[in-house]
């Protein structure tokens, strides 16, 4: 950084341990920064436990002095309380996920972190199961035995849509709750207009 001249205010070093005070020193040293602005960001098994780790560091003061702020101790006890609550759930459940790009579970981040963060609020350990719609297709709805819920996530193209409908019509027949987003709400729509109302073949 230096070298193309930029001056860093802190550092914060990712690495698998806490990195020692004498490699801190040595950091701030060698790019010119105090050794409290050196913050050792390891590892951790939770992403909920990395405010209290860089506070645990000085880091929210060393930002509020730097920018002439006069801040109050931060409160965290609200944010401990639901580390406690991810690290003791109440009970479990099962979701799952059938989708298209399940080889790729990051095309699904924002849905799979909101499942998780109402599994936090309701002290309920969410497991994620990520099942292939081309699968139902050609498995069958057996896949999808031991299911506490279904979710169908959004999606485009042809490609799986009839296991998406196979599965939209397992959760109705077994009162398996469904949630439909976007193509998921679509084929719900297309399964009941074809097995219930009896518009066959009913498409989008």
């Amino acid at each position: 950084l230096l070298s193309i001249g930029i001056q860093p205010d802190v550092l914060i070093c990712r690495s698998d341990r806490a990195i020692p005070a004498n490699e801190r020193a040595k950091i701030a040293l060698f790019c010119n920064v105090p050794e409290k602005a050196v913050i050792s960001l390891k590892d951790v098994d939770s992403i909920y436990k990395i405010p209290g780790l860089l506070k645990s560091q000085g880091l929210d003061e060393f930002i509020c002095k730097r920018f002439n702020l006069t801040c109050p101790a931060a409160d965290l006890s609200e944010w401990e309380q639901v580390i406690f609550e991810e690290a003791n759930p109440a009970g479990e459940v099962t979701i799952g996920m059938v989708g298209k790009y399940v080889e790729l579970p990051d095309a699904y981040k924002s849905v799979i972190e909101a499942l998780k963060h109402g599994g936090l609020k309701n002290r309920v350990s969410v497991n994620i199961k990520l099942i292939d719609s081309q699968d139902v297709e050609t498995k069958g709805t057996e896949i999808l035995k031991d299911l506490d819920a279904i979710l169908v996530p959004g999606g485009f193209g042809y490609r799986g849509i009839e296991g998406k409908i196979a599965t939209a019509r397992y959760a109705r027949e077994n009162n398996i709750p469904y949630l439909g987003i976007c193509l998921g709400m679509q084929v719900a729509l297309m399964e009941f207009a074809r097995n219930v109302v009896g518009m066959e073949g009913a498409t989008h």
